[in-house]
């Protein structure tokens, strides 16, 4: 715990793209859930390294 009385915790994984049968170049959604228990603020950070930043534009399908 910090000086706020906040914990901090990672996880870091292990498991290979091919293991996961990832495509590279394919689109994927990355579902995170986090429960606060402040009545104000938030001290969720994420951190998510090894990913194309580029910046995309979402349209409509048919």
């Amino acid at each position: 715990m910090d000086d706020y009385g906040q914990a901090s915790r990672s996880v870091t994984s292990e498991i290979s793209t091919d293991e996961l049968g990832l495509v590279d170049g394919n689109v994927y959604a990355i579902k995170i859930f986090n429960a606060e228990r402040e009545v104000e603020g938030s001290s969720f950070k994420l951190g998510v390294t090894g990913l194309d930043a580029t910046v995309s534009t979402c349209t409509p399908s048919p």
